[in-house]
């Protein structure tokens, strides 16, 4: 993170006024009020960085990556995501670099940076596979099938959409499955398997789920 050339104290700002900007942000985002989430979070991030707090300053600056890619700034958003990580891993928050590292692929993958997208996917899914974080592995693997999807690599696409399909079944989360069934149905029916497109399809409907939403960053731990 990049401190203020002012402290806290002449920002008007000191910790506790950080945490509760920060506390309200969280709150904008789960609004979907991208762009005033932003500027609490810079005020945040740089007061807690001039003050010496460097992991909920990179917890802000993950935070406000976020809603800098919501607003379309990804080149923004990239920086502040490198800052945090870079933070996360100096701190051996492995959990943390591995969020960073997925909403790092999700920038990409928004900016049609495949390549970047999926290896920035694949490092996420294998810290929290080796962290057994089953769920968030399994949004990796499914963010990964989407962008290989994009890239032409059908096949691939099809694998990890299954696998991530598999995870979510175990789990329970019925919503999470007809997701991935939905895509199934789509690549599938690209690569010309109609019978088990529709059969994906047909799931995906008994699911009550539509397309996708949006993808969207999963937060820091």
């Amino acid at each position: 993170m990049v401190a203020s050339p002012n402290p806290p104290s002449l920002l008007g700002l000191d910790i506790a006024g950080a945490t509760a900007l920060a506390t309200s942000a969280a709150d904008l985002l789960r609004d979907r009020r991208p762009e005033e989430a932003r500027d609490a979070l810079r005020a945040a991030t740089e007061a807690f960085t001039a003050a010496g707090e460097i992991l909920r300053g990179a917890t802000c600056a993950h935070d406000l990556a976020i809603a800098l890619h919501e607003l379309g700034e990804y080149d923004s958003a990239e920086e502040h995501l490198r800052l945090a990580r870079h933070a996360f891993l100096t701190s051996r928050r492995s959990l943390d670099v591995a969020a960073c590292d997925f909403n790092l692929g999700v920038v990409h993958h928004d900016q049609h940076r495949l390549d970047d997208a999926i290896e920035r996917y694949v490092t996420a899914r294998d810290i929290f596979e080796a962290r057994e974080e089953r769920e968030r592995a399994a949004a990796c693997d499914q963010n990964i099938g989407a962008a290989l999807f994009d890239a032409g690599r059908l096949a691939e696409a099809r694998g990890r959409l299954e696998a991530a399909r598999a995870v979510y079944a175990s789990l329970g989360d019925e919503r999470a499955a007809g997701r991935c069934d939905h895509n199934l149905s789509v690549v599938l029916r690209v690569l010309g398997d109609t019978e088990r497109a529709d059969h994906f399809a047909a799931q995906a409907a008994a699911a009550a789920v539509g397309p996708p939403p949006p993808r969207r960053s999963a937060p820091a731990s």
